[in-house]
């Protein structure tokens, strides 16, 4: 009788001690994941203001339809500011600096940004 007592607590601690592990791992997984989102969504800020500048021309920023959102972007002129392009040397570039962030599935912001000049 005692020897059942002892293997089904055992069993027990064991599989509470496994599944702790799991959600807290599961939790990390999806912080990861919501990340990924916020990252992409910036990274489609720089792309939206590169093609903005290529063809110098004004179109709609991206929409976001996975619940991130785009795009605070300076690129020389300040968030939502024109693009201001900078000297040195011979070359002139812009530096477009873009952040994008989404809601985590913990009630967390996410926020991500990039950098890139655009020579």
């Amino acid at each position: 009788m005692i020897i059942v007592v002892m293997v089904m607590t055992s069993v027990f601690v064991t599989a509470s001690l496994l599944s702790s592990i799991l959600v807290r791992d599961m939790k990390s997984l999806r912080i990861v994941f919501d990340a990924n989102r916020a990252f992409y969504a910036a990274d489609s800020g720089v792309e939206w203001r590169m093609y903005e500048i290529m063809r110098n021309a004004t179109t709609t920023g991206p929409v976001m339809i996975n619940g991130s959102s785009c795009c605070q972007i300076d690129c020389g002129g300040g968030i939502g500011g024109p693009c201001t392009p900078t000297e040195q040397g011979n070359s002139i570039f812009f530096t477009i600096k873009s952040l994008g962030e989404t809601t985590s599935t913990y009630d967390m912001i996410i926020k991500r940004g990039i950098e890139t000049n655009l020579y």
